[in-house]
């Protein structure tokens, strides 16, 4: 029994209450937009893979002051699916116009990020500063990141190996 505590506008007004805090308790990892300034100067297109709703994923991007460094959004309402379906990751392959072997996922979930990634042949780099901390030896990733600016070694010379190439 619930003694006639609950009602739809005090349920809305928890959610809202909840979506605030939890939107300014945000803060960014130290290093993200000055990587993301690096990479949009190197013209590197950046999507965003999440399973938030679009409406809640532009919310927190804005928040946090880095959404002009993606060129595309992916989120659960577009793809109609979540991570680990291989689903998302094609969708955002398929946006960036580019193959898996071409693309480089960082992502701090082994199972929900870095597995299948891998699986469909993208290179894959665990966010081990995130917050998702595993025991990083047993990940299987092709780049183990302590920082989100390390990845911009690899991104940075396999770039110019591919601008000399061709």
């Amino acid at each position: 029994m619930d003694n006639d505590l609950y009602s739809e506008d005090k349920y809305e007004t928890c959610c809202r209450i909840y979506e605030t805090i939890k939107l300014e308790a945000l803060v960014l990892y130290p290093g993200v937009k000055q990587t993301l300034e690096v990479l949009k100067e190197q013209h590197i297109s950046l999507a965003l893979v999440t399973d938030a709703h679009s409406h809640n994923a532009t919310k927190r991007l804005k928040r946090m002051q880095i959404t002009e460094y993606f060129d595309f959004l992916v989120t659960t309402d577009m793809t109609g699916a979540k991570k680990p379906d291989h689903k998302v990751f094609y969708f955002a392959l398929d946006l960036l116009q580019v193959k898996p072997s071409q693309a480089v996922f960082v992502g701090d979930s082994p199972r929900r990020d870095i597995e299948p990634a891998r699986q469909i042949g993208m290179i894959t780099a665990y966010a081990a500063y995130g917050d998702r901390l595993h025991n990083s030896d047993k990940v299987e990733a092709d780049i183990m990141l302590s920082g989100i600016a390390e990845v911009l070694d690899f991104v940075l010379a396999n770039k110019i190996d591919k601008e000399n190439v061709s």
